[in-house]
C-alpha cells in the first residue's frame, strides 16, 4: 500500500511541475577531456569507426518518464533488501546471539603463525571449496590470502577484508573476503573488455559456511555485512577524497562470480539482492598439493547488487 501511495503522490508531483520541466539535452563526452573520455575514444578507433564522440545511453526526456524509472528501481531495491532483512525462516538463525560476524584486524591478518586465523579460514575455505580430499593444498590456499588479506595486502596498502563468523567459543564457521579491486562496470577483469571505464569496485569472494552450520542464516549475514561496510566504511573513504581521486572509485555497486551450476549459493545471492549480469566460460585453479595446483574449466556467472540509497531527486545529494 505505502509503494502505491508514493506512486500516487509523484504522478501528483508530476502533473504539477510538468509544464515548467525543460526537456534536457543528451549528455556528449568528447574524446578530449578526461581519461575515461580518452580511454572511450581510443576503443571506438580500435573497433574501426571514425567516430570522435561517444553517445550516452539516452535517458528519457519526459519527466514523468524518468521519475517512474527512478521508482522502479528503488522498488526493486527495497524489495531486494527486504528480502535480505527478511529471509525464510528456515534460512534464519535462530539464535542470532550465539554467533558473531567480524572482520580479522590487521594483528590477526599478520599472524603467520600456527593455527593463526588466517590458517584456519584457509583450511575451512579449502575444505568447503574443494573438498576434504585436497586439504593438503591449503598451504597454497593460504599463501594467496596472504596476498589478498594477510601480510603481502597489509604492506602493499590493499584495500580488502576478511570477515568471519565466530561462535561462543571463538571457532571460525564461516567467512567472506571482499577487496576494492580494479574492474568494469560488469564486475570482470579489465583485459575482459579493454573498451570498458575500470574502476575500483567492491567485489565479494571465498564465501564459505561450514557444512555442520549451514541452514542457519550465516551467508545472508556475512553479506550482509559485508553491504554494510561499502555503504559504512568504504563510502566515507571515497567522499573524503579529492575530485581528481574519487575519479577512480565506485561504491555503488559491489559484485562477485559463482560458478553457474551451484544453485544454493545462486538463491542465496539473490535473495541477498544480487543479479546477474553475464556467464563466461573461466578456469579454476585447484590446489593438488601444497605448491601445485591444476586448473579446472567451470562456468562463472557474474552478479551484481545496487549499494545506492534511494533517491527520487538524483541531481540533489541527500
Amino acid at each position: 500500500m505505502a509503494i502505491w501511495y508514493s506512486m500516487l503522490v509523484v504522478m501528483c508531483l508530476v502533473s504539477a511541475t510538468s509544464a515548467l520541466a525543460p526537456v534536457l539535452p543528451i549528455a556528449r563526452i568528447h574524446s578530449t577531456g578526461g581519461s575515461a573520455c580518452r580511454q572511450q575514444a581510443l576503443c571506438l578507433q580500435m573497433q574501426g569507426t571514425d567516430r570522435t564522440m561517444v553517445q550516452e545511453r539516452p535517458a528519457p526526456s519526459n519527466l514523468l518518464s524518468r521519475l517512474l524509472l527512478v521508482f522502479r528501481d528503488s522498488v526493486e531495491q527495497k524489495v531486494a533488501d527486504g528480502m535480505e532483512e527478511v529471509a525464510s525462516p528456515w534460512l534464519q538463525d535462530t539464535s542470532p546471539d550465539d554467533f558473531t560476524v567480524r572482520p580479522l584486524t590487521k594483528d590477526e591478518l599478520s599472524d603467520t603463525g600456527k593455527h593463526g586465523k588466517l590458517e584456519l579460514v584457509a583450511k575451512l575455505c579449502t575444505k568447503g571449496m574443494f573438498g576434504e580430499d585436497k586439504m593438503c593444498g591449503s598451504d597454497w590456499v593460504l599463501r594467496n590470502f596472504n596476498v589478498k588479506y594477510g601480510t603481502e595486502a597489509l604492506a602493499d596498502n590493499r584495500q580488502s577484508k576478511m570477515l568471519v563468523v565466530e561462535t561462543q567459543d571463538g571457532e571460525i564457521v564461516g567467512c567472506v573476503g571482499m577487496e576494492l579491486m580494479l574492474i568494469t562496470d560488469d564486475g570482470m577483469a579489465w583485459w575482459a573488455n579493454p573498451c570498458s571505464v575500470v574502476k575500483k569496485r567492491p567485489f565479494v569472494s571465498d564465501l564459505v559456511v561450514d557444512s555442520d552450520y549451514r541452514k542457519r542464516g550465516l551467508g545472508l549475514r556475512l553479506l550482509s555485512k559485508c553491504h554494510e561496510i561499502v555503504r559504512g566504511e568504504w563510502a566515507e573513504d571515497v567522499r573524503a577524497m579529492t575530485p581528481a581521486q574519487r575519479l577512480d572509485f565506485d561504491v555503488d555497486s559491489i559484485f562477485l562470480k559463482v560458478d553457474a551450476e551451484n544453485r544454493a549459493a545462486i538463491d542465496l545471492y539473490k535473495r541477498a539482492g544480487y543479479r546477474e549480469l553475464s556467464k563466461v566460460a573461466e578456469e579454476l585453479l585447484v590446489p593438488t598439493s601444497e605448491t601445485s595446483v591444476t586448473a579446472w574449466p567451470v562456468l562463472n556467472m557474474y552478479m551484481q547488487r545496487d549499494m545506492r540509497s534511494f533517491n527520487p531527486f538524483p541531481s540533489i545529494n541527500l
